[in-house]
């Protein structure tokens, strides 16, 4: 049976993916090893899902859909970096991201507690709405980005308006990770009834 590696995700626009270029340029000038994200893989990640049944695709998507319900287009704010699992041994470099509504991290547990249905581990951890930039590969030479970090914890990348969630299957390749749609949940207002 094929198996397809996947997550839920909201795409950035190209402003705010070109903003968060330029933000890892700089802190690529700083000579940490790191492994960037190449800016046209840019996203924010609802859920990883791994690797599900190819035939389940369909039921996953109407999962999302049924999560999705009566969720409007909302404005998410992409805004600071930081490091995970904290800034001062981190692992992954990441810019944060809100939304004033509201909508993000409900949304975000829902789905956490429903792909349960397909054999996907629960995250056990509070989502924390983030977009990571890159992975450090070694603590050696890490001072210099640290404090790179620290002086655009307030810096401000883009605002993105979310119209859809995107179920995404991912292909490890030697350049780094291709990304398809395999499934785009539009985002609506419940209407009267």
């Amino acid at each position: 049976m094929k198996r397809v590696r996947s997550f839920i995700a909201i795409h950035l626009d190209e402003a705010t993916r070109a903003a968060l270029e330029r933000a890892q340029r700089k802190l690529e000038a700083c000579g940490a090893k790191v492994r960037w994200v190449r800016p046209q893989a840019l996203h924010l990640t609802l859920k990883f899902l791994g690797d599900i049944d190819a035939e389940r695709v369909s039921d996953v998507a109407a999962v999302i859909e049924d999560v999705v319900k009566g969720v409007g287009p909302f404005r998410l704010d992409v805004r600071g970096l930081g490091g995970l699992p904290r800034l001062e041994r981190p692992r992954v470099v990441y810019a944060g991201a809100a939304d004033e509504e509201g909508a993000l991290v409900p949304m975000a547990e829902a789905l956490n507690n429903r792909m349960a249905e397909f054999g996907v581990k629960r995250e056990s951890r509070k989502y924390k709405a983030h977009i990571t930039l890159g992975r450090v590969k070694s603590p050696r030479g890490i001072e210099p980005l640290i404090g790179m970090i620290q002086q655009r914890a307030d810096e401000e990348y883009g605002s993105v308006e979310v119209g859809s969630l995107y179920l995404m299957m991912s292909e490890l390749k030697p350049s780094g990770a291709e990304y398809t749609v395999l499934h785009e949940a539009k985002l609506q207002e419940k209407t009267g009834e």
